[in-house]
């Protein structure tokens, strides 16, 4: 995990990404928990490592230190996954549940976002979800 994540601390880290707006680190970050983190905890399933959930902790303080406003525009059962990730007393078994929750795309806890006044916003996941589905159309 740690390997796998390696790119997403150091991007963080990066000036460029750390002069980037406000608005542009939060978009940034949405990409990096949905596509990356997320996903490595989907495929990390049932296999989890003994060092392998320290380095998930850190890519999360990293990503909430990034952009504290990023997770505001996740959906509710994205948040609930972080909130797995980052506390060590949830069990492996546990997070693999809640990464598996939040795969079910077409549930309201899927599609709302965990600050409702964000669900118009640009990365919400109902834009993001009717943007997916559109372009699946084409």
């Amino acid at each position: 995990m740690r390997e796998e994540l390696e790119a997403v601390g150091l991007l963080l880290a990066a000036p460029f990404a750390r002069a980037l707006s406000r608005r542009d680190r939060e978009a940034l970050a949405v990409k990096l928990w949905r596509v990356t983190v997320f996903g490595a905890v989907h495929y990390r399933a049932g296999d989890w490592g003994s060092d392998d959930r320290e380095a998930l902790r850190e890519i999360v303080r990293a990503l909430r230190s990034f952009s504290p406003s990023a997770a505001g525009v996740l959906s509710l059962a994205d948040r609930a996954l972080i909130a797995g990730a980052a506390d060590p007393t949830v069990s492996d078994e546990a997070l693999d549940d809640l990464s598996r929750r939040r795969r079910r795309f077409v549930s309201i806890k899927a599609l709302l976002p965990a600050r409702l006044p964000r669900v118009l916003a640009r990365e919400a996941p109902l834009r993001f979800s009717a943007a997916t589905w559109w372009a699946g159309r084409r």
